[in-house]
C-alpha cells in the first residue's frame, strides 16, 4: 500500500473527526499519519488503544488497508462512550472490544502493537509489553513514556524509540501579567506537538 493512500486516509479520518462537537482533544493530523504508516509498515494483528476518546484513532484502524484482526480499546468517559458508539456507527467493528478500564485487561495477551492517546491506571499494567512490542503514543506525554521505560527496565527491557514532530511552533496565551500597574498578555510559545513511535527490545 503507497505512502500516499496510507496518508490520505489519516487526513481524511482528521478532517471527519476535526469538524465533530467534541473534537478538542483528538490526535493531531501529523500523529494519525504516523500512525497510519506505521500500521502499514507493521501490520500488527493484535493492538491495544489506550484513550479512545470520541474514536478518532479507533476509525482509522478500523478503515486502514491492513486492518488489525483484533483491536482492544479503553474508554470510560461517558460523553466519550457516547460519541464513540454514534461515530462508529455504520462501518464494521468485528474484532474491537471496548473496556472501560485499563485494570479489565487480560495479562496473559499478547499486543503486537500499543497506542497511548490516554495513561494507563495502574502500573501493573505495563506488563503487557514484551519484547517486540510496539509503542506509539500520541502528543507530548513524556511522563508516559518516562514511566514505562522505568517498568521495563527494571524486567530487564527497554523502549527504543524516536520522537516525530511535524516542525513548526504555537502561540499559547498565558494568564495576564501586571507590569508597573498595567495588565499585559503574557504568551509561550511551543513546538507543535507529534508523537513518539518505539520498539520494546532486550536491556543486554
Amino acid at each position: 500500500m503507497s505512502e500516499q493512500t496510507l496518508d490520505a486516509l489519516a487526513r481524511r479520518i482528521y478532517a471527519e473527526f476535526n469538524a465533530k462537537p467534541e473534537s478538542r482533544y483528538i490526535a493531531a493530523e501529523f500523529a494519525l499519519i504516523q500512525l497510519s504508516r506505521l500500521v502499514g509498515r507493521i501490520k500488527p494483528r493484535n493492538v491495544l488503544e489506550i484513550g479512545a476518546g470520541i474514536g478518532t484513532i479507533t476509525k482509522l484502524l478500523l478503515e486502514h488497508p491492513n486492518r488489525p484482526a483484533e483491536i482492544t480499546a479503553s474508554e470510560n468517559h461517558p460523553v466519550c462512550l457516547r460519541e464513540l458508539d454514534a461515530n462508529l456507527k455504520g462501518i464494521g467493528t468485528a474484532g474491537l472490544k471496548l473496556i472501560r478500564n485499563a485494570s479489565e485487561l487480560d495479562m496473559n495477551m499478547s499486543f503486537d502493537l500499543v497506542i497511548f492517546d490516554g495513561s494507563l491506571n495502574n502500573e501493573r499494567q505495563f506488563g503487557i509489553f514484551r519484547e517486540g512490542t510496539w509503542c506509539f503514543v500520541e502528543g507530548s506525554r513524556s511522563q508516559t513514556v518516562r514511566e514505562l521505560q522505568l517498568a521495563l527496565v527494571s524486567r530487564g527491557l527497554n523502549l527504543d524509540y524516536k520522537t516525530e514532530r511535524p516542525g513548526g511552533t504555537k502561540i499559547r496565551f498565558l494568564s495576564a501579567r501586571r507590569v508597573l500597574g498595567f495588565r499585559l498578555p503574557a504568551f509561550k510559545v511551543k513546538p507543535l506537538k507529534g508523537c513518539s513511535i518505539g520498539q520494546v527490545v532486550s536491556a543486554t
